[in-house]
């Protein structure tokens, strides 16, 4: 602790910037995205705020952890703003990544990300859930895995199965992420309706395609940091 003590303050010189960069971001690249009168620039647009999205993620993940800003409050209040665009709900987050996985770092049935299934586990399984398990893991399906397994289920109106508990702040979290969401769509149909361009366009190129690939880009690296053989997973606390 008294190493890490220098690397605990900090001030709003360093991840202010930082933040306010990626925004303006995310912003240009959604506006090259509606605004561009090319594919080829709408699509470097797409690509644009996929990286912005994949950037203000990280800072959300830090401030989060409690390490972004030295502000307690600063750290809840922009990591909600940060964690917008990839639609992560911030106390969700919290509970399932510092809790649960950093709490009991690869303790299976505790730790939810990727946890691998021993030869009898995967053999029980119905055949739909064993093809799906293969499509998961084989390179195509790892942004569907996040998208499905964590996303969906444990980072947007998670239920008390799973997750194991429900707050009242979850649900008041998931719903700024619907109005964030909501925000996003109606600027979309502002846009199309001001240039006269396809909705439908608009909105796959500037929030769908994106957010199908940030949840490739994190499925792809949650997937690195879980599955090795060389990484230990546990079964149980005495043996962990």
């Amino acid at each position: 602790k008294a190493l890490l003590a220098a690397f605990e303050a900090s001030s709003l010189l360093f991840p202010g910037p930082i933040l306010a960069f990626d925004l303006t971001l995310f912003a240009a690249g959604s506006a090259l995205t509606l605004l561009a009168g090319s594919l080829a620039l709408k699509l470097v647009g797409t690509l644009v705020v996929t990286f912005a999205i994949v950037r203000l993620f990280l800072v959300g993940h830090d401030a989060c952890h409690g390490s972004f800003f030295g502000s307690a409050r600063l750290n809840a209040a922009c990591g909600r703003l940060a964690f917008l665009p990839s639609m992560t709900a911030y106390s969700l987050w919290e509970v399932g990544h510092n809790t649960a996985h950093h709490g009991f770092n690869n303790l299976k049935g505790r730790d939810q990300v990727w946890a691998p299934y021993s030869k009898a586990e995967f053999d029980a399984l119905p055949p739909h859930r064993q093809a799906l398990e293969r499509w998961y893991r084989s390179g195509l399906g790892w942004g569907a895995y996040y998208l499905v397994e964590m996303w969906w289920k444990k980072l947007y109106f998670a239920s008390h199965k799973e997750i194991g508990s429900s707050r009242r702040k979850y649900k008041l979290d998931s719903l700024l992420v619907t109005a964030g969401a909501l925000v996003w769509l109606a600027a979309v149909a502002f846009a199309a309706r001001a240039t006269d361009q396809s909705f439908v366009v608009l909105y796959t190129l500037a929030v769908v395609v994106p957010f199908l690939l940030w949840n490739a880009v994190i499925g792809f690296v949650v997937y690195l940091q879980h599955t090795s053989p060389s990484i230990a997973w546990f079964l149980n606390r005495h043996e962990w």
